[in-house]
């Protein structure tokens, strides 16, 4: 199960369905490799889709890529934020720091940052900063997980920029989201730099709609 597959949209779509509504778009505009902070040299990016005719500002959905935190891409979702914005919606699809280059909690830092830098903003690429969620999938999950559960209080914000903004997502929507990393449930290669147990148990404005068994 991907975020292609038509049923996991039709269960995003209804999730995110907010008070501000929104109208299909005829063409999008994709802008990519946009830089959303910076962290000990590093660039960190994001590609932005957004419907090319503006009509006010629009929920945004931000798409996080899987590959067990150590792989994947942004550009792997490209069509799916290119889809989002056809619906009227702005999407961004994030890109972060990969282990074992880059360990825990450096991918947490990196999505928040995100965030922050989406609320920033907001006026530039006419988002509604009050509505904005995350989607993911596996790995991705994980993270879209954390934006709809941590707050500044839990000590994950980074330096990557944009401090005086929240880095929690409005909703998140997770596809066969790791919720639970220990020894004896999850991949070596998993265990090797991320922590040993990571057990997430506030779960408003969450959504699972699949569960995957670490």
């Amino acid at each position: 199960m991907s975020i292609k597959d038509p049923a996991v949209r039709s269960i995003i779509f209804s999730f995110f369905l907010i008070a501000v509504p929104v109208s299909a778009a005829d063409t999008v505009t994709l802008k990519s490799d946009v830089v959303y902070g910076t962290v000990g040299g590093t660039l960190l990016c994001m590609d932005v889709a957004y419907p090319t005719k503006r009509r006010g500002a629009a929920p945004c959905i931000a798409v996080i890529h899987g590959g067990a935190w150590m792989q994947g891409n942004k550009r792997d979702h490209i069509e799916d934020i290119k889809h989002f914005a056809r619906q009227g919606y702005v999407s961004v699809s994030i890109g972060y720091r990969l282990a074992p280059a880059h360990q825990f909690p450096a991918q947490v830092e990196d999505v928040k940052c995100a965030i922050r830098f989406l609320r920033a903003n907001s006026t530039k690429f006419n988002i509604d900063p009050e509505q904005i969620g995350a989607i993911g999938y596996s790995a991705g999950a994980h993270l879209s997980m954390m934006l709809g559960t941590m707050d500044k209080g839990d000590g994950f914000e980074g330096t990557g920029g944009w401090p005086e903004e929240s880095s929690r997502s409005k909703q998140s929507s997770h596809t066969l989201v790791p919720h639970n990393l220990t020894r004896r449930t999850s991949p070596r290669s998993a265990c090797r730099w991320y922590p040993h147990s990571l057990v997430v148990q506030r779960k408003k404005n969450l959504l699972f709609t699949a569960r995957h068994h670490h």
